[in-house]
């Protein structure tokens, strides 16, 4: 396990391609599990969400994905996401 506090290292290919192949299976169990569209550059993750019948539970959906993709990422790559505010 490598310990990062920044996420992957910008600048570094190998160093970013390296992460890539780490977090693949994280990202390919979203698309299964909830067949959306997902851009994935490096460790950021863009999640295009369907229309719903309400802004709420459109947001619910994006809470619901977020936390699959928390909970994929620590048990197959002992990955903590940091939390942007």
């Amino acid at each position: 396990m490598v310990h990062s506090e920044d996420g992957a290292r910008m600048g570094c290919v190998l160093g970013s391609f390296g992460f890539c192949l780490a977090s693949q299976d994280i990202y390919e169990a979203v698309q299964d599990t909830y067949a959306q569209s997902l851009r994935c550059v490096v460790n950021d993750i863009n999640v295009m969400v369907p229309p719903q019948l309400n802004t709420r539970a459109q947001l619910e959906q994006c809470v619901e994905i977020f936390y699959m993709i928390e909970r994929e990422a620590w048990a197959r790559a002992e990955l903590k996401l940091n939390q942007v505010e």
